[in-house]
């Protein structure tokens, strides 16, 4: 299955945080049970520098769910307001117990500055 394309925008010093949940081409939830999930943002693909990373490591993803597929990802005000730029590219991978390896989602991200200090 190839991976969804979504477009993300971040809105500078706010919170960032979207529940998904993995699902099948019928619909049907996938029991992520012992997976990792990984995502990095970048100015552009090859940028050898993530501009952040989400891993259920630094509590940016959190597993809310497994049998159900259902996970978070979450950016704290505090470091989205550290976040400087405009447009940025990401994708979202899933690593299962076999080590089968899984790019759920990649697209755009575009940055929403704040006005409000």
């Amino acid at each position: 299955m190839s991976a969804g394309q979504y477009t993300v925008t971040i809105e500078q010093g706010a919170t960032f945080s979207r529940a998904c949940v993995y699902k099948d081409s019928g619909g049907t939830p996938i029991d992520i049970t012992g997976c990792t999930l990984r995502m990095d943002i970048r100015e552009y693909a090859q940028d050898p520098t993530a501009l952040i990373q989400l891993t259920i490591g630094n509590s940016r993803i959190t597993i809310t769910d497994a049998v159900n597929g259902a996970f978070s990802l979450d950016i704290l005000a505090v470091d989205t307001a550290t976040l400087v730029f405009e447009n940025g590219v990401y994708d979202l991978e899933m690593e299962f117990p076999s080590g089968e390896v899984r790019r759920l989602i990649e697209g755009p991200v575009q940055m929403s500055y704040g006005v409000t200090l």
